[in-house]
This record gives C-alpha cells, sequence and structure tokens, in this order.
C-alpha cells in the first residue's frame, strides 16, 4: 500500500505501483525518493509520523500539520541537529524538503530519519505494568544516556525534553534519545535573550526544572529531567505522583517506592534533580565520574594481590645538597560536592569497558569517524649540539649536573608493525629523595609546536581544538610518572598545607606508579619537594606536556599513526585506526617496563595512569597562551565551577588507544582520586 499524505485527502491509501494519488492527484513518490507505506502515529501536537521505503531501505517521515512560524523553527531546528549529530544513540537525519499537495496552497514541512525499532520507555514501562526496573540496569541505562548527552552538550547543544517517552528501548538493550525539535544552541544569542524570555517555553510536567519553567533552560536542566527520568523508572510512577510528590512544599519523597537501592545511586539521582541549576553537576563529565564511582561500588571487584617490585638503582650520582628556600604559595582548594573520592578500585576502567565493548556508545560522546588522518606542520625543536651546550651551562649555574642517558625510540605503521627501532640520547639531573631513592629529571629544549589535532585527525575531539602554534621554553620533565617509592620519600617531609597518605595505592609496588592522587595532593608533593631541595617544582602545564609528550611528532602518538599494547599499558580490547587489538592488563605497569620512549626520553607518556597538569579546565584553546605558561582563568573564586576542575593528560590502562593520543585531553575535579590518576613534575630552567 502507498499512502498520500494530503491532510484533506479523502481516500489516502493506493496501490504500492501508483505514482499519483487516485483521489486527490497528489504525489506518492515524495521528492521522487520516499513512498509511505503505512502510518506510525497522528497523536503528536505538531506532526504525523509515517513509516516510508527508500528503495529497500525503512525510515521514518516526520510530517509538520502545524504550519505556525515557531513550530516551523524547531521543526527545521531539528532537521538540523540530527545531521550535525552522530552518536549511534542519536537518530541519523536523512532529509528535509517541503511538499506541496495538489491543489494546496500550504507546503508541508516534511524530515526523514534513521528509523529506530522498539518501545519508548513509557511504552515499555505500561507493558511491564510499572514494575520497577533495578539499579543495575538504572545504572546501565544512565551511563548511556549520559554519554548521548554529552555528545549533544559537546557540541554545544541541550535537549531540553528528556522524559521516557523520548527515550527508546531498542530491541538490542540500547537507548536511543529522540526529539530534538526542542534543541537548543548555546550561543551568545540565546543567552542573550534569556532574562526577557524571548525563548520558547519547552515543558512536560514533572520532568521540567522551574528555570526552564520561567524561560531560562540551562544545559543543566537536561540532567534535571535525566533524574526524573529515572525516578519515574526506578519507582514505576510519574513524579507528580501524589504518593510521591507533597505539592505544599514541593517535595519529591521518591526513595521509600525503590526496591532496596543503593544510597549512592538515590544521592546521585537527587544532586540530578536539585532545585537550583547551580547545585547539579557542573557537566556531561562529571556525571560520567559520578557514575563510575556507582559502579565501583556497586560492582567493586577483589582486591588484586599486592606487588612488590624491586627499586631500580639510580643511573648517576644524585646532586650536592642544595640550600632551602622558602615553600612555594598553595591555595587551600574548596572542597567540591563530590570530591575527595577514596573509591580506589576498577571504576573508570569499567566505565569505559561497556562503552568499547558496544554496549553504550563511548565515553566523552565517542564515535570514531572512519576519516583519514591528515598532518600538521611538524613540530620544531632547539635538540641541537649548541642547544645542549647551552642546557649544560645553565645547568651548571644552578648546580644541576646534568649526566647523559641512552634509551631506545620505536615508531610503527599504520598497523602498528614496528618500522624503526634506533637509540638515541638526551640529558638529565636527579634528586635524591633520601636513602638513594632518585627522582630522574630529563632536560627537555625548547621549540616550538603545533598543540591541539587536525580536523582530520581520527577519533578527535572539539576540546582539542583550535590548533594553535606553542613555543615552549626548555624545561625539566620527569623521566617517569611519580612512583610509590618516591612518594613514599616525599610524604614523610613535613607538610606545608595538606596531610598525605604515604601509602594511597589501589596497585602496590614500588616502581609502580603512584595513583588515587587528587590535584591537590599532587601540589603538596611539588610544595614539599621544592622546599626540600631549594628548586621549584611544579606540575606541567598542558602546554608543556603536550610538547613533551608529542617530542617533534605530528601524529596521534608518538609512536607513529596509531599504537599497540607492546608499547603502552591501555585496554587493548579497542584499537585505533587500522592498529590491532590486543592485552588489557587490567592494572598499572612499572614505570618504564615497555623500555622504550619518545625522542625526547620520557617514558609511559601514553597509557598506564592519567597525569594531572596545573591548568585550570578550559572547554577549548580558544585565548590559550601561546608561550606554554600555566592557562589560569582569571577571577575566579571558590564558588566557580571551574575552580574545582583541573586538566588531565595521557590516559590510564582502563581506556582505549583514541584517549591515549598526544592531543587528547580531560578533566576531572581538584579532589578526585582513582587508581588510575597520578602525575609527573616539573622542575622550570627559569
Amino acid at each position: 500500500m502507498s499512502l498520500c499524505i494530503n491532510p484533506n485527502c479523502t481516500s489516502p491509501e493506493n496501490a504500492n505501483n501508483l505514482l499519483f494519488c487516485q483521489a486527490c492527484g497528489s504525489e506518492l513518490l515524495l521528492v521522487r525518493a520516499y513512498r509511505v507505506n503505512r502510518l506510525l502515529s497522528d497523536k503528536g501536537g505538531f506532526g504525523i509520523t509515517y513509516e516510508v521505503n527508500q528503495g529497500s531501505s525503512t525510515k521514518v517521515l516526520k510530517v509538520l500539520i502545524k504550519n505556525e512560524p515557531k513550530a516551523i523553527e524547531l521543526f527545521q531546528q531539528e532537521a538540523q541537529v540530527l545531521q550535525q549529530l552522530n552518536h549511534p544513540g542519536i537518530p541519523k537525519g536523512d532529509r528535509y524538503f517541503t511538499f506541496l499537495p495538489r491543489n494546496s496552497q500550504q507546503p508541508l514541512h516534511c524530515l526523514v530519519m534513521e528509523k529506530i525499532e522498539g518501545l519508548n520507555l513509557e511504552e515499555y514501562q505500561q507493558q511491564r505494568q510499572y514494575e520497577p526496573i533495578d539499579q543495575h540496569s538504572a545504572l546501565q541505562w544512565l551511563l548511556q544516556l549520559a554519554q548521548i548527552m554529552d555528545e549533544v552538550h559537546q557540541q554545544q547543544f541541550f535537549h531540553r525534553d528528556i522524559k521516557p517517552s523520548n527515550i527508546i528501548l531498542k530491541p538490542d538493550g540500547q537507548l536511543v534519545l529522540i526529539d530534538f525539535g526542542t534543541v537548543r544552541a548555546v550561543t551568545a544569542t540565546y543567552l542573550g535573550k534569556q532574562p526577557s524570555g524571548q525563548v520558547t517555553k519547552i515543558s512536560s510536567s514533572g520532568y521540567t526544572p522551574t528555570e526552564q519553567l520561567n524561560y531560562q533552560a540551562v544545559p543543566q536542566s537536561d540532567f534535571f529531567a535525566l533524574g526524573r527520568t529515572f525516578v519515574f523508572l526506578l519507582t514505576g510512577k510519574e513524579p507528580t505522583d501524589l504518593e510521591m510528590y507533597d505539592p505544599l512544599n514541593d517535595e519529591l519523597n521518591w526513595r521509600s517506592h525503590t526496591n532496596n537501592l543503593l544510597p549512592e545511586l538515590a544521592d546521585f539521582i537527587d544532586q540530578l534533580m536539585m532545585r537550583l541549576a547551580r547545585d547539579r553537576p557542573a557537566n556531561t563529565q562529571v556525571i560520567l565520574q559520578g557514575l563510575a564511582e556507582i559502579d565501583g561500588i556497586l560492582n567493586s571487584p577483589p582486591a588484586p594481590p599486592s606487588r612488590q617490585i624491586p627499586q631500580v638503582a639510580a643511573t648517576v650520582p644524585s646532586l650536592p645538597p642544595q640550600q632551602p628556600v622558602a615553600s612555594p604559595s598553595l591555595k587551600q582548594p574548596a572542597k567540591f560536592a563530590s570530591s575527595g573520592s577514596d573509591s580506589g578500585g576498577l571504576t573508570r576502567r569499567q566505565l569505559i569497558n561497556a562503552a568499547s565493548l558496544g554496549a553504550v556508545g563511548l565515553v566523552g560522546g565517542v564515535i570514531v569517524h572512519q576519516t583519514w588522518k591528515g598532518s600538521s606542520p611538524s613540530p620544531t625543536s632547539t635538540n641541537s649540539p649548541s642547544s645542549q651546550t647551552e642546557e649544560s651551562s645553565l645547568a651548571q649555574q644552578r648546580g644541576i649536573n646534568l649526566q647523559s642517558f641512552e634509551f631506545e625510540v620505536v615508531t610503527v605503521d599504520s598497523q602498528g608493525k614496528e618500522n624503526n627501532r634506533s637509540r638515541r640520547q638526551a640529558n638529565f639531573f636527579t634528586e635524591d629523595l633520601s636513602n638513594g631513592i632518585m627522582l630522574e629529571m630529563v632536560a627537555i629544549p625548547g621549540g616550538t609546536f603545533m598543540m591541539g589535532s587536525p580536523a582530520t585527525e581520527e577519533g578527535r575531539y572539539e576540546r582539542e581544538s583550535p590548533q594553535h602554534s606553542v613555543t615552549i621554553k626548555p624545561f625539566y620533565l620527569g623521566k617517569f610518572t611519580v612512583t610509590q617509592v618516591q612518594w613514599r620519600a616525599v610524604a614523610t617531609l613535613a607538610k606545608v598545607i595538606r596531610d598525605l597518605n604515604s601509602d594511597p595505592a589501589y596497585f602496590k609496588g614500588d616502581n609502580l606508579p603512584v595513583e588515587q592522587i587528587s590535584w591537590s595532593d599532587s601540589k603538596e608533593f611539588c610544595a614539599r619537594l621544592s622546599r626540600e631541595t631549594g628548586r621549584t617544582y611544579r606540575l606541567p602545564s598542558e602546554a608543556e606536556w603536550e610538547y613533551a609528550c608529542r617530542a617533534g611528532t605530528n601524529t596521534p602518538f608518538h609512536f607513529g599513526e596509531t599504537i599497540t599494547t607492546d608499547l603502552a599499558n591501555y585496554d587493548g580490547n579497542s584499537t585505533y585506526s587500522f592498529g590491532p587489538a590486543g592485552k588489557y592488563r587490567e592494572k598499572t605497569t612499572p614505570v618504564g617496563s615497555f623500555q622504550v620512549a619518545n625522542d625526547f626520553g620520557l617514558y609511559d607518556m601514553h597509557g598506564n595512569v592519567w597525569e594531572w597538569c596545573e591548568d585550570h579546565w578550559h572547554k577549548n584553546y580558544q585565548g590559550a597562551p601561546k608561550d606554554g605558561s600555566v592557562w589560569i582563568k582569571e577571577n575566579v573564586n571558590e564558588s566557580d565551577s571551574h575552580y574545582n576542575f583541573r586538566s588531565l593528560r595521557g590516559c590510564s590502562w582502563g581506556f582505549g588507544p583514541r584517549f591515549c593520543r598526544s592531543a587528547y585531553r580531560d578533566l576531572n575535579e581538584l579532589d578526585y582520586r582513582d587508581s588510575d590518576i597520578s602525575f609527573r613534575v616539573v622542575c622550570p630552567t627559569a
């Protein structure tokens, strides 16, 4: 059967072999491509939904029947957004067009999109007679939807109408977020219109927060709606149900209507639904981290056996004693609502595992774009004989005894096969931390490089843009991330601002990287080390870290176009480009254990543990310093959400190779700890 979509047609049913409606004469093969074969829904307030065929493909056609200017604007906006977003949890937009029925002066606005099989969650719960879902399913679905929202928010949109009827459960168990006609772009124009209410109010009873009802929707409005959606799923009752909702006090007493819900999960949902938008999570990354912690509690694995790794002997003599100096200023940070977590274990690993195995898309809106990677201008460094002589001269002036060391550098082809192995040489000095425990600091030559990723790099994020030239001054950087034996040596020194746990790591071993270290912990380490040695130690800036990681390369990894688990410790269940799958060790490895470095002589810059940087978090590189200095937000105070977030680099054992790229950048709260977060230190030359 072929249906006519003319709303005034008296007999819309036609045979499949006809091109024109026998009743009204309107075309049946819309825009010479789509044939309507059945009605799916005519209950929408703005439009009718049909199933259409395009050749052998089945798709969905939405036809706008309310031809008001605002309705047309929202409809066109949905078409634009669906064509722009790219995520398996978001329907793909196919085509937008207008169709003029026979003898009509009013065109029909039409949108063809991917057909999503399944039931929306309202229909699903109705079929289940509104039986509450279990908390394991709730956590999995929360994760899926948070990842979908991350993709939407990363593209500077927010949905504004998240609710059960706008979420489809597919037969394979995956969720899809639909109805993007209400999406808004977060632009200066939109933000400027908010105070005067010059925006369309979108509301769904029980799911819409107060600020949105007052025409003041913000991205955090989506989080409120997400929380209310899970109240419905976990209780089987609408948020407006008077069994739970107290209208006199505007309170939703929903917890008692759930089945043995984990308190941490209930707290998390309540945080999503806080009355004030500022009290909800700051962004989707915070939501993903919170879900990772809950996953670690709900599905905590047994602790791994303790390992004792023999201490690596120092390669050069220690420096002569230095005169102590006054400790650097270190501001005591404010606690964030969900900060200071000591929930060790495999939380972030479990989060990404679910994603990388195809269960739910990838964290941070991960979509693997099958595009070939172009190259950017090669970074240049001043690693010449003359610069090394100058390097040695500067070091001697500061009482630093530079020594040279040799190391192996490996490159691979696009399939991960080794195509070159060579020996290189660099300079370094050591800091004697006590009892022969040495901290090795490699001399990094100054130079200029392109920071960020080109638009053609596979798996890139907008947060890595725009690419920009940065000139870096020479500095010293830890050859390895700080180890557990080094951490203990410094943790025993007198406190500057805060106490330090001398044995915080989840995976035990002297020569394993210390982990479960917050940004604030690493700052205290640097402060104690600076006071003890008389030299300034700090965390690297993001620019210094990326420059040091690339070491003169412009490929996604300093190894080349891809990476393998023979060269780095990451989740080898996932692959990058044409590289091979590999091992998933599920734990940290001893520093330097792969016995290959980059051209600067630095080890483990890809994988093993995330590394803190000094900078405040910025969502992109607009306005970034061009001299490689630490990028601090001006006029930020403790009440500002940016105050609580710092940058992370390098990736870890629990994440796939996409996140190991030299350009990839992440963030977390400054008091957040996990079993894959560590740091390495910088000693400036000036």
